[in-house]
């Protein structure tokens, strides 16, 4: 192929923009098949939203008609709850569904159903209250509330079924988007590489030495991937664990201070138990939400019980120790009774990371005892060294369908153990007390559990020995499970789903990459040795377009390197670690290596943080990078600053460069944004949507504050403590 060195210029130009073009439609092809998994994601929590309400509207009926038939207001608890969850999670479907208007019209008949359904439920409870059994009888047989109910799942059903269809939809969609990715990627792949083919046929002549050179980048490529396959091993090495704690109770008087506490709830918050009596609990152990945002006391659902003298319960909170970290708890609050007098509450707290169910007995005086027994989630039977039940509390009745009056003094095998493990439990009881041999005691378990209509199901149980006369006796802390292992089972499945949809979106990321520079390379390397060969014979505009071409082979080989970094920026965990972060960034500021004459100054007595040491290294890297681009010409100076934010550090890295209009603020932290042209100041335009990333992934926020002629101060700030698994 004899063709003018012009032309062939003009074909490896024509190759890169090519290869340009490929990365871009590649971007976009991943950007929407990531769009796509996004959309897929969003009916899963529409359709979890929706069995949270109809459980919710479940439990109302229940507790109303349990009410209705015992006049025991401890059966109120679900009803109360109900009312609070059931407006929500409408208010939360109405919000997933905004762009859905016939989910919007039915979301609008299920919020009137409920409203009527909660009403005949708060009727059925004021009858009751009011004119007794009987009334409340009526107002129940009169079927209203399952027709109401059943007019609800009606409408849950129908909004299930279309839920379903968009999500068949989005999921034929998402897989559409992938092949069109590949198919985007390997054409254009293709067509780049014969044409690359092509040129190097053509300019075969021209070089020389071109086996050397390329020998040469690929023992450096080989070098690059043992490096980062090196990375990869240390820092899958490096994964936490959760820590566990003991399950602990303590009381509170109206007016918010603690009473008593048992020194397990006092070790799992790191205090003494005289270090918690008298103090406010909610100021001590509750001041903060998970997410770092204050916590009002007014909003406080344990001080409003123990002010108000109704229960309450979470299955998911945040206490704080006494040294500042946090600890995701699950609780109950029940009022005390003294004397008919409402005297405060107890709560029942437990470390939900490791499930440890064991209970303290607390024999302070009955009334505390009583009030534990009804706060407690967990069922709690206490037995005889004969076998027989002497303690029965109110979760058990509501777990086996027994009264207490019903099993005391009778034996616990013959009422909830079943029939093929009796056996089993009685021959283990006897040779515990013949040889104090013990194989269960003190361990967790998962058994199954027999109600008084025959059912059964699966339990999680606790057995510990006390003495009382000499003689042994035991309690066992027993819950049921079931829920709870369909939810671990769903939960694994959409984990699993997860990290399958993230190994693919990172191989499919790595091939593009791999795919893309390939060619880029080639060029790079064509281009170099026409000029070398050709010396002073390339002419000024010839050379200058030589040098056009490398500078857009460099850059899109950057835009790939960007494109990467972005798509796993706050995705690869390692574990914290404590780190001086004025150390850190003399590390940031000498790998840099600034130009000579630009001064870089850190504000002494920088602090030490609890955190992932590489996303933070990230973050001070694209940030003081960015300031050595756009510092003043004259004098140029970079400054590191913090302050303290409460449950943050505030950092501010600034430069005395030409600054930035407000108008351009917000848009400066999009992926491919730049102020100035990429021939004045090289960038790919991803380094600050990187940082952004980040921050806002560990639960801050990142900023800027400039105006033109007066440089830029950016902005973030990171928890002085990472919460594990945030």
């Amino acid at each position: 192929m004899m063709l003018p060195l012009r032309s062939k210029i003009a074909a490896g130009l024509f190759t890169a923009v090519l290869v340009l073009v490929v990365g871009v439609i590649s971007f976009l092809a991943v950007s929407r098949a990531a769009g796509s998994f996004e959309e897929v994601n969003h009916v899963s929590l529409v359709l979890l939203e929706q069995q949270k309400l109809v459980t919710g509207l479940d439990d109302a009926e229940t507790a109303a008609r349990g009410f209705a038939i015992t006049g025991d207001a401890s059966f109120l608890g679900p009803y109360e709850a109900a009312r609070t969850s059931v407006p929500r999670s409408i208010n939360r479907l109405r919000a997933l569904t905004s762009d859905h208007p016939s989910q919007q019209q039915r979301l609008n008949t299920l919020e009137s159903v409920a409203g009527d359904h909660l009403k005949i439920n708060d009727q059925i409870i004021r009858m009751r209250s009011e004119k007794g059994f009987s009334a409340a009888q009526e107002l129940i047989q009169a079927r209203q509330g399952k027709q109401v109910m059943d007019h609800a799942r009606a409408i849950t059903s129908e909004m299930e079924r279309e839920e379903n269809k968009l999500l068949a939809l989005r999921a034929k969609n998402q897989k559409s988007e992938q092949l069109i990715a590949y198919l985007v990627i390997g054409i254009g792949s293709l067509i780049a590489f014969l044409l690359s083919i092509m040129i190097n046929w053509a300019i075969r002549s021209d070089v020389i030495e071109s086996e050397t050179q390329r020998e040469m980048i690929e023992r450096q490529s080989r070098q690059l991937r043992k490096q980062s396959d090196e990375q990869t091993r240390l820092t899958r090495e490096m994964s936490a664990l959760l820590e566990s704690t003991e399950a602990g109770f303590y009381g509170m008087s109206v007016a918010g201070d603690c009473t008593f506490v048992n020194r397990a709830g006092a070790a799992l918050l790191g205090f003494t138990v005289a270090e918690l009596i008298g103090r406010n609990v909610h100021q001590t152990i509750h001041h903060h939400r998970a997410d770092g945002r204050p916590y009002p006391v007014e909003e406080c659902s344990i001080y409003e019980a123990a002010r108000k003298g109704v229960n309450a319960a979470s299955e998911n909170e945040v206490f704080w120790r006494k040294d500042g970290s946090p600890v995701t708890v699950e609780f109950s609050s029940s009022p005390i009774i003294y004397a008919g007098e409402h005297r405060g509450a107890v709560v029942a707290f437990a470390d939900i990371s490791q499930r440890l169910l064991a209970q303290r007995a607390i024999a302070e005086s009955e009334g505390r005892k009583a009030a534990i027994l009804r706060s407690t989630l967990d069922s709690i039977i206490s037995m005889d060294n004969n076998g027989s039940i002497t303690e029965f509390n109110r979760a058990a009745e509501t777990t086996f369908g027994f009264t207490r009056d019903e099993v005391m003094g009778k034996r616990l095998a013959d009422l909830i153990v079943p029939d093929r493990y009796r056996d089993a439990h009685m021959a283990g009881l006897k040779r515990f007390l013949q040889t104090g041999e013990a194989h269960v005691i003190g361990k967790r378990l998962e058994l199954p559990a027999i109600r008084k209509d025959g059912s059964e199901f699966q339990s999680e149980l606790t057995i510990t020995r006390s003495d009382s006369e000499g003689l042994p006796s035991f309690t066992g802390v027993l819950r049921d499970i079931t829920e709870r292992k369909r939810s671990e089972a769903e939960r694994e499945q959409l984990i699993k789903a997860l990290a399958r949809s993230n190994q693919e979106l990172d191989q499919f990321a790595y091939v593009a990459s791999h795919d893309l520079k390939a060619p880029l390379r080639g060029i790079a390397n064509l281009s170099q040795w026409i000029e070398e060969d050709l010396g002073e014979r390339l002419g000024g505009e010839n050379k200058s377009q030589m040098e056009m071409l490398r500078g857009r082979v460099h850059r899109m080989e950057s835009l790939i390197d960007g494109i990467l970094q972005y798509s796993r920026a706050g995705r690869v965990k390692a574990k914290p670690e404590s780190i001086d972060t004025g150390e850190l960034v003399k590390e940031v500021v000498d790998l840099m290596s600034p130009p000579p004459g630009t001064r870089v100054q850190v504000e002494p007595g920088m602090p030490t943080v609890l955190a992932e040491k590489v996303p933070l290294q990230q973050v001070f890297m694209n940030l003081i990078g960015n300031a050595i681009k756009h510092t003043g010409k004259e004098n140029p100076l970079i400054e590191v600053s913090w302050s303290d934010a409460e449950l943050f550090y505030e950092f501010s890295v600034r430069d005395n460069g030409q600054g930035i209009a407000p108008q351009y603020h917000d848009r400066i932290f999009g992926i491919f944004q730049t102020l100035e042209a990429r021939d004045t100041v090289e960038g790919t335009g991803i380094g600050l949507s990187v940082v952004q990333k980040i921050v806002e992934t560990k639960g801050g926020r990142v900023w800027v504050e400039s105006s033109v002629g007066k440089g830029a101060s950016f902005k973030f700030r990171w928890p002085k403590v990472e919460i594990v698994g945030a």
